[in-house]
Formats: structure tokens, C-alpha cells, sequence
């Protein structure tokens, strides 16, 4: 695993970065999600990727998991993800919303920062299974993603799950769709070779490209609805299912296919495994950076506007991005603070000057 924690950690850092371009996207050009091309295939693969790197390296052999490992990285998860987007989203909403700055408890609603509680939510959810594997004495890890998929494809035929939006402290609506992702992120890990020639398989890839390119191409053309007389669950079902697993699956074989580039020590390389570190810090505090400039919407939004979308967004996403592992640097110096981004290891001590 040491061999390929450099490019795992560069697409972390990319998958940061594509977050921090969506976010842009919506909340400084004014540009609707569902209408972009930019935003709907950087959002097919971001938060899957996400979810698929967490399970990653969360997963443990059963027998590893003692009391000791559970309670030390329960209090570390605790205090970095629900901790962390209670305060962070308690100040940034007294900011920004006053009126919602404690709505979070009342069911766990966490508005803009509901990765880390949904992140948490899994969590438990996997202790659970790893009891329950423990009792059969047999790995459940496979049922696991079968059940989480299935629930999803149920998803379409039960109006209560499929309202616009619920939630709660045992599960929220984002946690219900995301841990078939997390899930799979499980099965990567214990059958890592196994997977990774499925992954690498030139059959897959061109499959992967194929489920991206379809999925997302019929979404756009579903909600734009020119004409169209297909139902809107088919749209939906054809980006939740195809074009998430299609593009999570395809960046995973670029990263892993060129590995060995992102072992390098190149500076772009060493940027993005930089980001790759510091995804919580900058998920945390990008919020508070990103202006809102809805007046040059009108400007970008003729013919077609995907290379504006996609430059001027990159352009804020990088400086915003910049900003955060600044902040960052500070943050870690803090013996408190640094706690609430999941900071490990021990202070860094500055030398003193000679």
C-alpha cells in the first residue's frame, strides 16, 4: 500500500479540487448544476471518488478491530467530522444565515457541510458489520454493497425514500444514497489485486467511458426536457447509476495507470498530493471563501459555454484552494484546532534560527 499512497493521495487532491470547481460553479457564476456539462461530469465522479477512497482505507481485517481501535477512532472521527461541521457550520451559517446557524440540532441537518456527518454516519454502520461478521464468522462485505445498491434501485419505487429531502442522526437522505460507494471502497481494499484488474481491464475502461459519455449525455438532454417525453426517473437513475460508476471507475484507472508519474517529485505532482492531504481542511473552510458574482452569468451563459464555465471556475477553485492550505498551515500549528481537521501525528516544531 506504501507504493501507491502518493497517487492515491493526488486523486484525493484532484477530487478536492473538482468540489471546489463545482461549488464555484454554483455559488459564484450562478450556474444551475443540473444544465452544466462542466458541473454534471465533475459531480458523476467527486463525491463517488470520495466515498470509494474513504472505504478505502477504512477497511481493517475483522480480527484487527479490538476495543482499543474502536474507541480511539471513534473519538478521532467524532471530534474531526461531527464536531468539526457543527462548529464550522454553526459559523459559517451565523454568518452568512443567522436564522439556521443551530439547525443542526434538531435532526442532523448540516446544510452545505453534510460529507463528514454522512462520512461518520458509515462509519458506524461498518463497526455494525464488522460485529455481525465477527458473529457469523464470515466477511459481509459483499451483502453490504449488494444490500446498499439494491436499497438505492428501491429508492425509485418508495415515495418515502425519495422525497426531496430528510434527514436524521442515524441516516440522512446524502448517507442513504453515497454508502453503496463506501461500500465498494471496502471491497476495493479486501480484494485490492482482484479489483484492480477488474479496474485495469481495457474492456472496463472503454465500458467506463462509455456509462460516463451515456449516462450524463442523457441526464442533460432529460432535464433540459426539448421535446423529450422520457421519463425523468430514467434520467435520474441513468446519471445516480451509470455515469457515477463510470466516472469514479475511469479516474481511478487513470490515477492507477500512471502511478508511477504521481510518485514523482514534479511540483504539479507534489501540488496535487499536497491538496490530497489537507481534503477535510479545505472542505471545512473553502466555504467562507467563495464570492458570489452572479452578475457575469448573462456573460458566460450564450452558445456554448463549457471552456468559460471550466476556465473561470479552475481559475477561483485554484486560489481558494491556495487560501485553504494556507489557513491550513495555521490551523495544524494549534493544539486544539488542529484536531477538528483530523490533524494526526505529532506539532511541528519550528527550528529555531541560527
Amino acid at each position: 500500500m506504501k507504493e501507491r499512497l502518493n497517487w492515491i493521495d493526488a486523486l484525493r487532491g484532484f477530487t478536492m479540487f473538482s468540489v471546489v470547481v463545482v461549488h464555484v460553479l454554483t455559488s459564484t457564476l450562478g450556474v444551475r448544476a443540473d444544465t452544466s456539462l462542466v458541473a454534471t461530469l465533475r459531480g458523476a465522479f467527486t463525491l463517488p471518488l470520495f466515498f470509494i477512497v474513504s472505504g478505502f482505507f477504512l477497511y481493517r481485517p475483522e480480527i484487527s478491530w479490538d476495543w482499543q481501535r474502536v474507541l480511539r477512532s471513534t473519538r478521532v472521527r467524532f471530534v474531526a467530522m461531527i464536531l468539526g461541521a457543527s462548529i464550522f457550520y454553526t459559523a459559517y451559517y451565523l454568518h452568512f444565515h443567522s436564522d439556521k446557524a443551530l439547525s443542526w440540532l434538531e435532526c442532523g441537518d448540516y446544510g452545505r457541510y453534510w460529507f463528514t456527518p454522512a462520512l461518520f454516519q458509515m462509519y458506524c454502520y461498518y463497526l455494525i458489520l464488522v460485529g455481525i461478521s465477527r458473529l457469523c464468522r464470515k466477511s459481509l462485505i459483499i451483502p453490504f454493497f449488494i444490500l446498499t445498491v439494491s436499497a438505492n434501485i428501491a429508492m425509485q419505487f418508495i415515495p418515502a425514500l425519495n422525497d426531496v429531502y430528510w434527514c436524521s442522526w442515524a441516516m440522512s437522505k446524502k448517507t442513504f444514497i453515497y454508502t453503496q460507494f463506501f461500500a465498494l471502497g471496502l471491497l476495493a481494499r479486501k480484494y485490492e489485486d482482484k479489483f484492480m484488474k477488474i479496474v485495469m481491464n481495457p474492456y472496463v475502461f472503454s465500458l467506463s467511458l462509455v456509462c460516463l459519455i451515456g449516462g450524463t449525455a442523457l441526464h442533460l438532454i432529460i432535464t433540459a426536457g426539448k421535446g423529450v417525453t422520457i421519463p425523468e426517473w430514467i434520467g435520474r437513475n441513468a446519471y445516480d447509476f451509470l455515469a457515477k460508476y463510470g466516472g469514479a471507475l475511469l479516474v481511478l484507472n487513470i490515477f492507477y495507470y500512471n502511478r508511477e508519474y504521481f510518485n514523482g517529485n514534479g511540483r504539479f505532482v507534489r501540488y496535487w498530493r499536497k491538496v490530497g492531504t489537507r481534503t477535510l481542511d479545505i472542505y471545512y473552510f473553502h466555504y467562507f471563501m467563495i464570492p458570489q458574482l452572479y452578475w457575469i452569468y448573462p456573460y458566460i451563459n450564450r452558445g456554448n459555454p463549457f471552456l468559460v464555465e471550466l476556465g473561470l471556475s479552475m481559475m477561483f477553485a485554484t486560489a481558494i484552494v491556495i487560501l485553504c492550505i494556507g489557513l491550513s498551515n495555521l490551523v495544524r500549528r494549534a493544539p486544539i484546532l488542529r484536531n477538528l481537521v483530523g490533524a494526526k501525528g505529532p506539532l511541528p516544531q519550528l527550528e529555531p534560527a541560527k
